[in-house]
């Protein structure tokens, strides 16, 4: 299914036309990304629709916000609803919002929240508040590479009856490979330690994309992460192993 996939984006990418960038335009300061995930664990398949809005009206800051809309399947029972929401500040010294790679939640120093407007019971929202500061910045290489340290801490709060307590400590290290084309590869390998049971997890996660310009992209993620409650997703079932991911996104600036 997964080498399927993969042809079939890579054909639908090199079909697209490429169109100039218009050097002289405005920068942008919306960027509107729309995602659909595929989750399969042993027992569950989970499908998130994901929507994700970014506003940054200078050069130094940047608001974000994401909300889920899950159709999980668990035990031979559908229950669908919207995830929880995910609100994100955070101070860039220079930043310019397009269609790139990174994206403004993970540069600078930020501040983000999770309200917990989805359903615990139904499967859809972790029935917590989550609070997580984090640092994150991009270090050009040389020939088209870049590396891209980050780090989070994630702290619950006020949780629902039956919701697990969570507190994390996130370091993610990505290395970006940008082609002369505008294609992009990405790879970026996760550490995570939960204190409430004290335990290390790894994770790692593959993106190929195309910037078809600076305002539209297009990707693809390839994601084996622990099934652990990670501060940055929601409407995620929390137990053990791993979830293989597969997520579609359409990126665009305006």
């Amino acid at each position: 299914m997964v080498h399927k996939l993969l042809l079939a984006f890579v054909c639908l990418t090199s079909s697209l036309p490429v169109i100039a960038a218009d050097d002289k335009a405005p920068n942008p300061t919306h960027r509107v990304d729309f995602g659909l995930s595929w989750f399969d664990t042993p027992g569950e398949t989970t499908i998130n629709g994901g929507l994700y809005y970014a506003w940054a009206p200078s050069n130094h800051h940047s608001f974000t916000g994401a909300l889920a809309l899950v159709d999980a399947e668990q035990s031979n029972a559908t229950n669908s609803g919207v995830g929880d929401l995910q609100l994100q500040y955070n101070y860039v010294p220079h930043f310019k919002l397009s269609a790139a790679p990174w994206v403004p939640d993970s540069l600078g120093i930020g501040f983000g929240l999770v309200a917990p407007t989805g359903d615990l019971d139904e499967g859809t929202g972790g029935g917590r508040w989550v609070a997580s500061p984090s640092i994150g910045w991009v270090v050009p290489l040389d020939k088209g590479f870049a590396f891209l340290p980050r780090g989070i801490y994630a702290k619950s709060f006020d949780e629902e009856e039956g919701a697990r307590e969570l507190e994390q400590v996130t370091v993610q290290l990505s290395v970006l490979y940008v082609q002369p084309n505008n294609w992009w590869i990405q790879y970026e390998p996760t550490v995570i330690h939960d204190s409430s049971l004290d335990d290390f997890e790894f994770g790692h996660i593959l993106t190929i994309g195309k910037e078809l310009t600076r305002r539209i992209a297009i990707s693809l993620d390839l994601r084996a992460l622990p099934n652990i409650d990670l501060p940055v997703e929601s409407g995620i079932a929390s137990g053990a192993g791993y979830r293989a991911t597969l997520k579609l996104k359409w990126v665009i600036a305006f």
